[in-house]
């Protein structure tokens, strides 16, 4: 008995690497997306003069990595750290950071 199938039935399957391509896609997307507006936001969250001496590197493991001027900045916006985390998480509900890790720049 000889099987057939219909173009229509064929379309109806994504193959998993369609699916596993998109859905990281989607996934880099949103990371993407979370950590500029992190970035946008960055002057409101620790304010100008603050944000002046402080740059958000990246975000890893619900970890946010900033790099500072000098260790008195370390210092200081390690005093900082709850109060730094808790506006974010007010004013973007979507990005999930747990912990703030701090460095200071290394000077060339």
């Amino acid at each position: 008995m000889k099987t057939t199938t219909s173009k229509h039935a064929e379309s109806q399957f994504t193959s998993i690497h369609d699916i596993l391509k998109s859905q990281i896609s989607d996934l880099a997307g949103k990371k993407f997306s979370s950590s500029m507006s992190l970035q946008k936001s960055w002057p409101q969250i620790v304010g100008p003069g603050i944000s002046q001496h402080s740059k958000i590197m990246y975000v890893k493991n619900d970890r946010l990595y900033i790099e500072v001027d000098s260790s008195t900045w370390l210092n200081e916006l390690s005093f900082m750290k709850e109060d730094i985390l808790r506006k974010i998480k007010l004013m973007i509900s979507d990005v999930l950071i747990n912990e703030i890790w701090f460095k200071v720049r290394i000077k060339a």
